[in-house]
């Protein structure tokens, strides 16, 4: 990533280039691919010549670093609708008269993401779109945190503008941010397959759940309409556990815990919603020993739970 002449130049090997030596050559400690912490960034320098064969860095503050190659522009969110009341601002200021830096931080932000076979470093300024003081896009549900907001934004460089994030696969986005390999599943399918292929789908989501070494996310077909057991088509939910449970007889049912990332009201409302009666019978309270996290609770909406095999019909 390139800067003009007064900011640092980063390159896309993630090295702070320097002159040449014969010009007089004063290199930085480390390289930004190394960790962002190893490196001194100074806000601003400029080069001062010497009647020597060398040269020296001295500071100059001016503005943190900005990123020319993904500056704070309308064009790096690339929606054609009306982008005026859009304005770029520093987590320090979202909300306002809070200070969210460590002290040597110099406005650099380093992401890596998984792209042809290598982790690929990506640099951004640390200004974020807001509209009104409030983030525009994706953000934490403690206001203090802007990791979110920061990774999503070196992923719309990646991609070239924020638009470019709208819809797409997490199958894709799996792999860009784990580097792992990502195993899709289509859910129809499954409903309509044999008691056998189901069973091997299943108990392969409750191995690897319950080893903690997976995240399985998935969606309904269809656009962004509500549908009348709470669920909308289109949207894409989380897996967060699986487990068989006892179903209050002498059977065991398929149940999974799903949480809706969009954190709204919209809820699961058919058999085993946190309200439902089986639940005060038959699982309140014992979620640890199914491997289901997180304890049920009306008032969490975003998380709640469905047999397998109605939650896969999609």
């Amino acid at each position: 990533m390139g800067c003009n002449s007064s900011q640092p130049n980063v390159q896309g090997n993630g090295e702070i280039p320097t002159k040449d030596k014969d010009k007089g050559a004063a290199r930085d400690k480390g390289t930004l691919a190394n960790g962002i912490d190893e490196v001194e960034v100074p806000e601003d320098w400029e080069w001062i010549p010497e009647f020597k064969d060398k040269a020296v860095i001295k500071p100059v503050k001016r503005d943190k670093y900005l990123d020319t190659k993904f500056p704070p522009v309308s064009g790096s969110l690339f929606f054609s609708k009306d982008q005026s009341n859009v304005e770029w601002k520093r987590p320090n200021v979202i909300p306002p008269n809070q200070s969210l830096y460590w002290e040597d931080h110099k406005g650099i932000v380093l992401c890596r993401f998984w792209r042809y076979e290598e982790w690929q470093p990506i640099y951004v300024d640390d200004t974020l779109p807001t509209m009104d003081s409030e983030l525009i896009f994706g953000h934490c549900n403690e206001k203090r945190e802007f990791w979110l907001p920061m990774l999503e934004k070196a992923y719309a460089k990646l991609h070239g503008s924020y638009e470019s994030l709208d819809g797409g696969q997490a199958l894709d986005a799996l792999v860009d941010l784990t580097g792992g390999i990502a195993q899709y599943y289509d859910m129809q399918d499954l409903a309509s397959a044999s008691e056998e292929t189901q069973q091997m789908v299943f108990d392969r989501l409750v191995k690897a759940m319950s080893q903690q070494n997976a995240f399985v996310t998935c969606d309904r077909v269809g656009v962004d309409t509500d549908v009348k057991d709470g669920l909308v088509n289109g949207h894409a939910y989380t897996v967060t556990g699986a487990a068989y449970v006892p179903d209050g007889q002498s059977g065991q049912i398929q149940l999974v815990r799903i949480r809706n990332p969009w954190g709204n009201a919209t809820e699961w409302t058919g058999a085993w919603n946190d309200r439902s009666v089986v639940i005060s019978t038959h699982v309140s309270g014992q979620f640890q020993s199914y491997r289901l996290p997180y304890k049920l609770d009306h008032r969490n909406p975003h998380l709640f739970q469905a047999k397998f095999c109605h939650f896969s019909r999609g």
